[in-house]
């Protein structure tokens, strides 16, 4: 086995794990030029947090969302849509892609 597919395969088993525990979830995946209807079934995990810029006394802070997808179930594109468990996201920014795991920044819709 390579090093590609145990990382991939390991990768499915946590988050299978992780959704049975309640800390990933099943979403649906549009591509940005796909037709309405034609979402791919995804799992996913969504990381909620607070990004802060700066060094200075005040430093500038948003919320920060990302989304990390398995690349054997989906290669998402920056434009295209997550629908997961009653939200609506944006794909925006790569941010990550080991060959198994791609995660993506993500704005509400």
């Amino acid at each position: 086995m390579s090093q590609k597919a145990f990382l991939a395969a390991f990768d499915a088993a946590v988050v299978g794990s992780f959704k049975g525990a309640g800390l990933a979830d099943a979403a649906l995946y549009f591509a940005p030029a796909a037709p309405q209807g034609a979402g791919v079934a995804c799992d996913v995990m969504i990381d909620r947090g607070v990004q802060g810029w700066g060094d200075d006394p005040m430093p500038v802070a948003a919320d920060s969302i990302t989304v990390r997808f398995q690349r054997a179930q989906v290669v998402p594109e920056m434009g295209g849509i997550l629908d997961v468990d009653g939200d609506r996201y944006r794909v925006g920014e790569l941010l990550n892609d080991d060959g198994s795991m791609i995660r993506r920044a993500v704005s509400r819709v």
